[in-house]
């Protein structure tokens, strides 16, 4: 299967940051596996894992769509803030 948009700009990201598949996983709380298949396509992202990617990805939703063509970083949240939402959703 082929990367998706949103796989592409993933690993994209990934390789900026020299940091791997499973170390992104582990951020998000869910396993490599997983990753790898909203990265292929074969299963679909909410708009809420959307969003907590681009967060630790420092990026825009957009941008990992690919509607914007500059990286954009995201406006920066307060470091409790950003970890209060990560830990609400990894724990839902």
């Amino acid at each position: 299967m082929t990367r998706t948009a949103i796989g592409r700009r993933i690993q994209q990201r990934l390789a900026e940051m020299d940091q791997t598949v499973a170390w992104l996983a582990h951020k998000l709380g869910r396993s490599p596996s997983t990753l790898s298949r909203w990265m292929d396509g074969s299963r679909q992202l909410s708009t809420n894992e959307l969003v907590r990617i681009a967060l630790v990805l420092h990026r825009t939703a957009g941008w990992l769509l690919d509607e914007d063509e500059e990286p954009q970083r995201p406006p920066e949240l307060p470091d409790d803030l950003a970890r209060a939402y990560m830990l609400e959703e990894v724990s839902q």
